[in-house]
């Protein structure tokens, strides 16, 4: 019943043993610090709505330069119409 995964060699002394251990701690933490951050809803909304909003007022920008351009382009086109009239 005490078998070591078959992955993971046995340790050979108790300083070896203390290592292994001191390794699958800091896996542990870290696996609960994963875990803990995927469960905290509010965090991730959070970073969602800021996801969102840097997407929306990049959008915007776009439009407001694309608007500007076509603008300008019916002026001209306007002034041209204006001077063969």
């Amino acid at each position: 019943m005490n078998q070591p995964p078959h992955d993971e060699p046995t340790a050979v002394g108790p300083e070896e043993l203390r290592e292994q251990v001191e390794q699958t701690r800091t896996e542990l933490g870290q696996t609960v610090e994963a875990l803990a951050a995927k469960t905290d809803v509010k965090a991730r909304a959070q970073e969602k709505a800021t996801h969102v909003k840097e997407q929306a007022a990049a959008k915007a920008g776009e439009l407001k330069d694309n608007a500007a351009l076509k603008a300008g382009q019916l002026k001209a086109k306007a002034a041209d119409l204006a001077h063969q009239a």
